[in-house]
């Protein structure tokens, strides 16, 4: 076993090891500092996920309402592209969620529930959002999202 022995730096980072401590083993601090650590990134993802929410709720707000302003305008391609944009706030939403399960799960309070997810679907959407974005428009080839030895 290491031991650090000698006058140890002063807790400014609340780690439970203080100048007052002569011996302390080296793995046992690196342990203490590591989940000092550890709770620091956590603590910064949960406020970032929060602080993240508020302006992501506004804005799928406005895409709804714009959503509808255009539809009663009768701009029917504009509403759509609109629809679009609350579909891909609604993934942020879900992002940021995800970010907020981290910390619940490194704190050991989420629970796991396994289910079953037909991918196809999502990368069917997929499919259709790059190629809305990208220069050349979709060239008529089939993308199958099915392939052999993949459950439906």
């Amino acid at each position: 076993m290491v031991r650090y022995i000698g006058a140890l730096p002063t807790d400014s980072h609340n780690t439970g090891v203080t100048e007052a401590s002569p011996v302390i083993s080296a793995p046992v601090w690196i342990l203490r500092n590591q989940k000092h650590l550890q709770q620091q990134k956590d603590d910064f993802i949960g406020i970032a996920s929060h602080e993240l929410k508020t302006p992501v709720t506004s804005i799928k707000g406005y895409a709804q309402v714009l959503e509808k302003m255009l539809l009663r305008k009768g701009d029917v391609k504009e509403a759509m592209m609109m629809n679009r944009m609350d579909a891909q706030v609604r993934r942020l939403t879900n992002l940021i969620g995800d970010l907020l399960d981290v910390t619940k799960i490194n704190s050991g309070k989420l629970q796991f529930n396994d289910t079953e997810f037909d991918f196809n679907p999502m990368v069917k959407v997929l499919i259709e959002d790059l190629q809305r974005t990208t220069e050349k428009a979709y060239t008529g080839r089939k993308i199958r999202a099915n392939r052999p030895g993949v459950r439906r």
